[in-house]
């Protein structure tokens, strides 16, 4: 049975709204770094949080098989929430 690992990391939703479409713009602030980052949305915030966890678990996965370090986790204090953006964690399991 392959090892598998937690990861936990802020991620940043903000609402937008354009006509009578709605929902989440979602970005990983710790994860932009290493020069690609990860951005995804969700037309709702359940949805949101979907699509967060798989893109985390997928560009994880993608760090660990290039062998390129994976970051440390802000603490999420650092960040301040407003009206339209709050940041919550997300996680994710994937095989190390």
């Amino acid at each position: 049975m392959a090892k598998t690992k937690q990861f936990i990391y802020p991620a940043e939703f903000t609402e937008y709204k354009a006509g009578k479409e709605q929902g989440f713009y979602i970005r990983f602030p710790d994860l932009e770094a290493d020069g690609g980052g990860i951005f995804t949305y969700g037309l709702s915030l359940p949805h949101g949080i979907r699509m967060a966890r798989e893109a985390l678990s997928l560009h994880l996965e993608c760090l660990l098989k290039d062998n390129i370090g994976i970051p440390v986790a802000s603490d999420i204090r650092r960040f301040k929430n407003t009206k339209t953006k709050f940041v919550t964690y997300i996680s994710c399991r994937i095989k190390i």
